[in-house]
């Protein structure tokens, strides 16, 4: 009760774990809350865990901190109890150059005799890890290997190619191992490893074997360190929890353990096994879906042929889609694009579904899991794309589910991998259609905040203010951002052309927000002058009005999509210029979300359900059953922030 690690507990555990043979032992990773663990009591977690590894069980030690001079200390010091290698997650809450990351890692292993492993994690630390750099640090004799927790399989890909001979990868991602291991890992560090190690390691039998494990180093001087012979299997790590990794306290603040027990893939989590064979189906099924044939105008609702299940994949039952301004843009025919050789496009980007068969091959996920599937899928051809950035694509030639070049999800069914899932927590079944939307939101909030850090900080002379934020249009994106600013600790105003009697007005004034209606003008702020402003109406006139509202040093970001055929507008653009110039401002334009924002969103909502329960359920306006599409699509209600189209799950009938 007093917050004090356990190691009774903690050996007793190790003990069980070695006793089932498992290869390694993970001691201080993320699901061990290594950031919440006092130095003073490190040394007593890891020797008792340490001298708790029996047989052929070595330990991996997480060292990672935010300092190169404290991950040196931690190093230093799990070699000492016996530890067969570090693992050193990149230097976090601060973003150091690369040529920074790159002596922090050479000062590590300048320290230790055993191996050391990077620990990339970009949804935690803030920033991915370049595999360049890992290599490079790799073929000079620093790093033996990298656990990769991106969460993605494109991820596990950019470490492998090019590798140096001997260098290791193993995932951080449970729903990824089997697809990992088949592209060449070495193994996983999985959650799930610590309830079935038996099952786990049958399952490892079966994998594929690339390069030497980091343990066929030269172990160093400590009393467990030992090096592997013979048998050279591959590693599956195990991750060693503290009191309440697995239930109870614990230490990690609820949105992120919300986070790691299902939320989402941005760290380790618990797998759970596929249950459930492929359903046997008919040779041809048919099923429901909303088509466009851009560029012609309007939308029906077709039968056309049902997704089948495929090795490596998940099918999905849709529960529901959200409708935005982009869905009713492509139906009036100004843009979208179907699937080459398929004469229509399935509409729809904002999902929310439910798991109805996973592939034999496919972990982590089981029939009745709710989730949220990404949107844009990359071309491959660049880095970004190859890192699941997808959003950054440098060549243009992604598609977008729903959008352009792949199927939507308002259709009864759809096949996915896992790399662009992302699990729902239960709790959070009846408003996670926004997460599509508020992941528009994390990334243009991010952004922006960015560039207002670009100045640094003052040591000793914090603001003497909190930061101001201006939210443009209170449709879905506007007051999600308004939630999130709220959470970031901004001072929120909302604008639109409405007065304070409806739901977005009186929403903003519980979160602690302030209403404006702006139907005359952004001169309603009067002198206000904002650090951030967040676009979300897409009208051209307003979006130069806005300059004039934003502060010395302040970031306006755009996410609303002007009509390309509006009229011209006529705006003082030296006035405007010079003011960028002269005022140190920046204007950027935010589209799309990797599956970074997606994780983080799921985090964030959990957050928004605790802190104002019921506010983002009102931002549901309504909900109409997909036949109901043509009067939802034709028409917006003045008022409504968001509507979702309803999808009765397994209506797929046989040809």
């Amino acid at each position: 009760d007093d917050g004090a690690i356990d190691t009774g507990r903690n050996a007793k555990f190790a003990r069980a774990l070695s006793e089932a043979k498992v290869d390694h032992l993970f001691a201080l990773g993320s699901l061990g809350e290594f950031p919440s663990v006092d130095d003073d009591e490190r040394p007593r977690l890891l020797e008792s865990v340490i001298e708790s590894a029996i047989g052929p069980t070595d330990v991996w030690v997480g060292v990672g901190a935010p300092s190169t001079r404290r991950a040196v200390a931690y190093a230093e010091d799990a070699e000492g109890l016996g530890a067969a290698a570090v693992v050193a997650v990149a230097p976090y809450y601060l973003h150091p150059s690369p040529a920074a990351i790159d002596r922090y890692y050479r000062a590590i292993r300048s320290a230790v005799s055993i191996p050391v492993l990077a620990y990339n994690i970009p949804s935690l630390v803030g920033y991915r890890l370049e595999p360049a750099l890992v290599h490079r640090l790799a073929r000079d004799g620093v790093l033996a290997g990298v656990k990769d927790t991106a969460g993605s399989l494109e991820s596990v890909r950019s470490f492998l190619t090019d590798a140096p001979a001997g260098f290791v990868v193993v995932p951080g991602d449970d729903a990824l191992a089997t697809e990992a291991i088949r592209l060449g890992a070495a193994g996983a560090v999985m959650g799930m490893a610590n309830l079935v190690p038996p099952a786990l390691r049958r399952a490892r039998a079966g994998g594929a074997r690339r390069g030497r494990r980091p343990s066929d180093r030269a172990p160093g001087p400590g009393r467990r360190a030992r090096r592997r012979r013979a048998r050279r299997p591959v590693p599956l790590g195990r991750q060693v929890p503290r009191p309440g990794a697995l239930g109870g306290r614990g230490r990690v603040p609820r949105p992120v353990r919300s986070a790691l027990d299902g939320g989402g893939r941005g760290g380790p989590e618990p797998a759970r096994a596929a249950t459930a064979a492929p359903r046997a189906v008919p040779e041809a099924v048919t099923m429901r879906a909303l088509c466009v044939r851009p560029p012609a105008p309007g939308a029906a609702l077709e039968e056309v042929p049902a997704p089948a299940l495929a090795p490596g994949s998940v099918l999905v039952d849709v529960l529901e889609c959200g409708v935005c301004g982009t869905d009713r843009d492509i139906v009036a025919g100004k843009y979208g694009a179907p699937p080459a050789g398929v004469p229509y496009l399935v509409l729809g980007h904002e999902n929310l579904g439910r798991v109805r068969a996973v592939a034999p091959d496919v972990s982590g996920w089981a029939p009745g899991d709710l989730v949220v599937a990404t949107v844009r899928r990359g071309c491959g051809e660049d880095r970004f794309c190859r890192a699941n950035r997808s959003d950054e694509c440098e060549t243009g030639h992604f598609t977008e589910r729903g959008i352009g070049g792949a199927p939507g999800y308002m259709a009864e069914q759809y096949v996915e991998i896992p790399a662009y899932l992302v699990h729902i927590p239960p709790a959070l079944r009846t408003v996670a259609v926004l997460l599509e939307p508020l992941t528009i939101v994390e990334k243009a909030v991010l952004m922006g905040q960015k560039v207002i850090d670009r100045r640094g900080t003052t040591p000793g002379d914090p603001p003497t203010r909190p930061p101001t934020a201006l939210v443009a249009g209170t449709g879905a994106v506007g007051m999600l951002a308004a939630l999130l600013l709220r959470v970031r600790g901004y001072e929120v105003t909302g604008i639109d052309r409405h007065d304070d009697t409806t739901p977005a007005a009186r929403l903003l004034a519980r979160i602690g927000a302030t209403h404006r209606n702006a139907a005359e003008g952004v001169g309603v702020l009067g002198d206000a002058r904002f650090d951030l402003i967040v676009e979300a109406t897409g009208a051209i006139a307003l979006d130069f009005d806005l300059v004039d509202a934003l502060g010395r040093n302040g970031a306006l970001v755009l996410t609303g999509i002007p009509d390309a055929d509006a009229p011209p507008t006529s705006i003082r653009a030296g006035r405007l210029l010079r003011s960028v110039v002269l005022e140190n401002q920046a204007v950027i334009g935010s589209v799309n979300a990797n599956r970074t924002y997606f994780e983080a969103g799921v985090r964030d909502l959990t957050v928004f359900e605790e802190r104002w329960p019921g506010a983002l359920a009102a931002m549901i306006t309504a909900r109409r059953p997909l036949a109901d599409f043509a009067g939802v699509l034709a028409g917006h209600d003045p008022g409504a922030m968001k509507t979702v189209l309803t999808v009765v799950p397994g209506g797929a009938t046989g040809a």
